[in-house]
């Protein structure tokens, strides 16, 4: 197949039914599959769809749990009941 200068071939296996679809399309507007695709492909490269889902919000650190403190004394239990 010929080819023009400055371009270069692109072979990308698709399906027959949008292939189909595309060719009667770009016909029924009087463009050239060429200039059709190069078209899209400017368009989707110009504004193209997030790869992934955005990261999570980042937040601040938690503070440390830090564990009781040994200086204070224990609460006192109440005295056990029972006879005087």
């Amino acid at each position: 197949m010929a080819q023009a200068k400055g371009t270069e071939q692109l072979g990308v296996g698709i399906s027959k039914a949008i292939a189909d679809e595309f060719r009667q399309f770009v016909k029924s507007r009087g463009e050239t599959i060429r200039a059709a695709v190069e078209a899209a492909l400017r368009r989707h490269m110009d504004n193209p769809p997030p790869l992934v889902p955005p990261p999570p919000p980042v937040y601040p650190p938690l503070p440390p749990v830090t564990p009781p403190a040994a200086d204070k004394p224990e609460p006192k239990k109440p005295a056990p009941k029972g006879k005087k």
